[in-house]
């Protein structure tokens, strides 16, 4: 089971997974929600090209992406349905969290749902999500999957809605993002080498995912040689010395060119939501990812605790990221 971001090419198969999901809920006695074809076309559509509709693939015989069974929208900008709530109270000032809606799945495969609230946990920590009182299937997913339930928002034509709501602890959070980070880069990433990074203090650090992913794909580490940086292939702790900056770089290793890296995980002090990144000034990544020959590669700001904000001062040089984790 793999998660993606939706293309244009799959918004046939998204409509009929929706079209699924309302016959679904009348038939389990959900007769208001969803009503009059929502979510239309239009709107998927525009979830699509604002990168926040995503899709879950079943895997295929082989371990490879197969069949669309499931899509939803997801996004970390503030919901203004969720600023006022009543009958209670959100469990967090709401700073920084997730909001899943339209969830659906066409009913072929089991365990989708949680799959995707894991996954958007994951990637922010605290995770809000409302749905109507009538559909028990939803209510009751959530609160397996720990979600507490805070009150009523409403929607903008004034419905009344079920609000919840979880908050990862850090030791959650921790362990949560490890294990989607890894099912992720390991199937459904982009194929080729995974440049990870030896964290210097302050960087959240993927030192664990170095002896859980060698052998599963190439792994590469940045090594800085003269002005420059290059990536080396990773084959175990014994290449590793102290470089320039006294970071652990992979010494007498093959040079992993930009051609051959698929996924980048990408250390920085700050990123924002649509992935501008802060670094540490020195230009390295930015200069790196600026080559043509670099410009395939899937880019996963790894965000520090505290480290997203709202914006970020750009020059023509910054390379954006693709995705951002933000590591608690």
């Amino acid at each position: 089971m793999y998660i993606r971001k939706a293309r244009a090419e799959d918004l046939p198969r998204l409509m009929e997974i929706y079209s699924a999901a309302r016959a679904f809920m009348r038939s389990r006695g959900n007769r208001v929600q969803w009503g009059g074809g929502y979510p239309s076309s239009e709107l998927v559509a525009a979830g699509i090209a604002a990168s926040e509709q995503w899709v879950v693939e079943e895997a295929g015989e082989a371990g490879e992406a197969g069949e669309v069974v499931a899509t939803f929208w997801f996004s970390t900008a503030a919901e203004p349905t969720y600023a006022q709530i009543f009958d209670g109270a959100w469990l967090s000032d709401g700073n920084f969290y997730g909001v899943v809606h339209r969830l659906a799945s066409d009913g072929s495969t089991s365990g989708v749902g949680a799959a995707v609230l894991q996954w958007c946990l994951a990637r922010c920590g605290d995770l809000r999500v409302d749905t109507h009182r009538d559909n028990s299937l939803m209510q009751s997913l959530l609160r397996r999957e720990g979600f507490t339930h805070c009150g009523t928002i409403l929607l903008a034509d004034g419905s009344p809605r079920d609000a919840f709501e979880r908050v990862l602890t850090a030791k959650e959070a921790k362990n949560l993002v490890r294990e989607q980070v890894l099912m992720q880069t390991r199937h459904s990433f982009p194929e080729g080498a995974v440049a990870l990074y030896y964290a210097l203090p302050g960087e959240p650090s993927l030192g664990h995912l170095l002896d859980k992913w060698l052998g599963v794909r190439t792994l590469a580490l940045p090594t800085i040689e003269g002005e420059a940086m290059n990536f080396r292939e990773y084959t175990d702790p014994e290449c590793l010395r102290k470089g320039r900056f006294g970071i652990m770089e992979p010494h007498g290793t093959r040079l992993v060119p930009p051609a051959e890296i698929g996924v980048m995980m990408v250390p920085g002090v700050a990123y924002t939501a649509d992935g501008q990144r802060l670094g540490r000034g020195g230009g390295f990544y930015d200069r790196y990812l600026a080559n043509p020959a670099a410009a395939h590669i899937h880019k996963v700001g790894i965000c520090p605790p505290h480290g997203l904000v709202e914006w970020l001062p750009t020059e023509p040089h910054d390379v954006a990221m693709d995705e951002i984790v933000v590591m608690l």
